[in-house]
């Protein structure tokens, strides 16, 4: 790429391209494994990577990789800060925002173990909490989108993002402007959180009502207005400091100032008993019941949404939220009162609009309601209530979702804890100035803006999931640091905790054992790596294995100081020796790559980096050793994806997180992508910080996917060590979401050139070329 020196004159013509004039561009293949990804940006041509290409080199994706799905700023969200065992039930801004820092008006920051989102597990459909592994924070490249419900509740969302909706027979992803077509559509939503680690602090739960309903923080003090004589006993009956004035009580206490400040979400961290005290303190405090038998609520218009979702959380979900009041179903909150949704018993959600889908399948199958009531086995009568909106019972209901295939309804529908919430209206608005905001969220990449299940997904899942549809299929390994993938076992993914494939012992070498003991020097190092070595020459190691054979090396070779470094390395044994002990599976990682398409390891359920770079390095060596091994035949060939790259063959001078250079992962693997794209073994190395990966992996990499980049260190990563040259920096920061920079052998267009992802709503010395591989392989199994 290289900028124009002036520009043209003004006086020149100038003729915007045809797609026949830019198909001239494309370079012919023959392939059969080329991958939608996306369209040229500015046009409707369809751009495709080619796998085969892809497994004879490696591919370097970079930058921020996920597809810009974000929410407003203002949007509810539920998250567990574990370190401060505390519920936080807040504006998703300003959460990110005291992340990222005050002033900050874009980027992203990759977080620990600390923050936990509310989800939706995809597979039992309950809500449950799982790990953010990074927050973003941006302009939208587009417009925003409104969305309302049937129970007043709004939602405003970047046009791309998806939301987790219910259309009648599955839950399904979708984007704002295709709820606009033919529906119903239901958002769903949690009625209650899963529970996070309880606390028992021994303030009554009354008074932890009244702090939450009429207490406000002043300096060091709590204000608690219009107070009775009831609480008065009870703060004096607990100890605290407290002034009684005519018209409010002050309270000094610094448990009372926190519970003050976090609100109703901190009734989610009581036992249920006090949980549900509480709950009836503060609604006798805050609501009152009106002549229908329906409770009302009001609210300042700011505190709106997050009351109706904090109390939603709790089990008491309203029926309408208006701007400044929410309306309850007394019934109903009576019933919350009295248990928990998960012990309420067997439940069918009754949405009169399902009827108009069981209606609409029939018609869409050319069927009579005669004839389709007598193939679902109920009478015509009953299927014309059904479809005029009534509920007729849960075994007809059963019948005849079951006959549309609406296997994943009656789950949902049976859910206790999940509420449904019809889409009345989704309106298109101006431009939007404001930022918008996005967490990544392990596993199952969903989250709850304004007490909805919003979706999210990444470039590599989507171009894997893509592919899937060539037949034969081409077959990835993917090592999946943050438990993003599982979603893909919906495509026929095997998914595998790590350790399955971690060797029993045979893998670990004597330096393995050595600097895993801690001994990096001296007569003791040496001790112990010769002993290791005859141990493993003979068999199984164990710590005991290892100082027995210690022992009786240091006395044939007469060591000096021999009960000195004997009772030290029992001392190092009793403390670390716990990895020599027998700990993973050691299944044959060739096996499983043979037999599914889509292998996906999940490096997330633990932070034993030592095990899973020892995992990593023993499958990447079978995986180059049987290649090679097959190179006559033609056919074997895989393509591995590397996410968070950045902690398997880091830069020598980037932040480390474990050992990756002793425990010889980075070794390893820098051999392999140097070597295996000769044997059809690709690599797909992935990461939002392309500085901190090593520079020698970054040039072996023939094709280059860069989405946007801010960081200077960044950029100048990219434009040093890939094909795409200096003048590409310059772009790399300017890229809109889903936009991304793609040059390389795997790219059609014999240039670097801008495409506009397709983001799916949910990441030659062989003897025959990759797709020739993937057939075989199929036919094999």
């Amino acid at each position: 790429i290289k900028g124009l020196e002036i520009p043209p004159s003004t006086a020149d013509p100038v003729f915007k391209p045809s797609k026949e004039d830019l198909r001239e561009f494309f370079s012919s293949t023959e392939s059969s494994y080329r991958v939608p990804i996306g369209k040229l940006a500015d046009s409707d041509i369809d751009f495709y990577l080619d796998l085969d290409s892809l497994a004879r080199g490696h591919a370097f994706v970079a930058g921020m990789t996920r597809s810009g799905k974000s929410v407003s700023g203002d949007s509810i969200t539920v998250i567990y800060d574990v370190k401060e065992r505390k519920v936080l039930v807040e504006p998703i801004g300003e959460f990110v925002d005291r992340i990222l820092g005050k002033g900050v008006e874009s980027g992203t920051k990759e977080l620990g173990r600390r923050y936990y989102a509310l989800c939706l597990e995809r597979k039992d459909f309950r809500p449950t909490w799982s790990r953010i592994t990074a927050v973003h924070k941006h302009l939208p490249s587009k417009c925003m989108y409104e969305i309302r419900t049937d129970k007043g509740k709004r939602l405003l969302v970047t046009g791309d993002h998806s939301l987790l909706v219910f259309d009648g027979l599955k839950l399904r992803e979708a984007k704002p402007r295709s709820l606009v077509k033919k529906g119903p559509f239901w958002l769903v939503s949690p009625v209650e959180t899963p529970p996070p680690m309880k606390r028992r602090d021994g303030v009554s739960p009354e008074l932890v009502a009244a702090v939450v309903a009429d207490g406000s923080v002043v300096g060091e003090e709590v204000v608690i207005h219009a107070p009775d004589k009831k609480l008065l006993k009870i703060v004096q009956g607990q100890g605290i400091k407290a002034k009684l004035f005519r018209d409010y009580l002050l309270l000094r206490d610094q448990q009372l100032r926190e519970i003050a400040e976090q609100g109703l979400a901190f009734l989610m961290t009581l036992p249920v008993d006090e949980e549900r005290r509480a709950i009836k303190e503060f609604l006798r405090r805050t609501s009152y019941q009106s002549y229908d038998g329906s409770r009302v609520m009001f609210s300042h218009p700011l505190q709106t949404t997050k009351v109706a979702c904090s109390l939603s959380l709790l089990g008491l979900e309203p029926e309408i939220v208006g701007p400044s009041w929410i309306l309850f179903d007394e019934k109903r909150v009576q019933q919350a009162l009295r248990k928990t949704a998960s012990d309420g018993g067997p439940v069918f959600h009754h949405l009169p609009e399902l009827g108009e889908v069981v209606k609409r399948e029939r018609i869409k199958r050319g069927m009579w309601r005669h004839d389709f009531a007598v193939r679902v086995g109920i009478s015509a009568d009953t299927l014309k209530k059904i479809e005029d909106g009534e509920f007729v019972g849960v075994k007809e209901m059963t019948r005849v979702l079951e006959f549309l295939g609406g296997h994943q309804a009656l789950k949902l529908l049976t859910k206790p804890f999940l509420s449904f919430e019809r889409i009345v209206e989704v309106r298109k608005l101006g431009p939007w100035e404001e930022p918008v905001y996005d967490l990544s969220v392990e596993k199952w990449e969903n989250f709850v803006a304004n007490g909805f299940f919003v979706h999210n997904s990444t470039f590599v899942l989507n171009l894997i999931e893509n592919s899937q549809r060539i037949k034969p299929r081409p077959r990835f390994l993917v090592l999946d640091k943050r438990g993003e993938y599982s979603v893909l076992a919906k495509k026929g993914a095997a998914i595998f905790d790590y350790r399955t494939f971690l060797p029993k012992q045979g893998a670990l070498t004597p330096k393995d054992i050595s600097r895993r003991l801690g001994i990096d020097r001296g007569s003791l190092r040496s001790l112990v790596e010769l002993a290791a070595e005859e141990v493993l020459g003979e068999g199984e190691i164990s710590p005991e294995a290892l100082l027995k054979k210690a022992k009786e090396l240091a006395i044939a070779m007469d060591v000096r100081e021999r009960k000195k470094l004997i009772s030290q390395l029992q001392i190092k044994l009793k403390r670390s020796g716990r990895f020599l002990r027998p700990r993973g599976m050691g299944q044959d990682i060739i096996e499983a790559v043979k037999k599914f398409p889509i292998v996906v390891l999940d490096f997330s359920i633990d932070a034993d980096y030592d095990d899973q770079f020892l995992a990593v390095r023993d499958m990447i060596r079978k995986i180059l050793r049987y290649a090679i091994s097959r190179r006559e035949k033609g056919d074997f060939a895989l393509i591995v994806v590397l996410e968070e790259a950045q902690y398997l063959i880091p830069e020598r001078n980037a932040p480390l997180v474990g050992n990756p250079f002793d425990s010889g992962v980075y070794s390893t693997l820098i051999e392999a992508i140097s070597q295996s794209g000769g044997y059809n073994v690709g690599f797909i190395v992935v990461t939002q910080r392309p500085a901190y990966v090593s520079k020698a992996v970054i040039s072996q990499c023939n094709t280059v996917a860069c989405f946007r980049l801010k960081n200077l260190n960044d950029q100048e990563a990219i434009a040093a060590y890939t094909e795409g040259g200096g003048e590409i920096k310059n772009y790399l920061s300017s890229l809109g979401n889903h936009e991304a920079m793609i040059w390389g052998m795997a790219s059609e267009i014999p240039f670097p050139v801008t495409v506009r992802m397709k983001p799916k709503i949910f990441p030659a010395k062989a003897s025959a070329p990759p797709s020739v591989a993937w057939k075989k392989m199929a036919e094999i199994v």
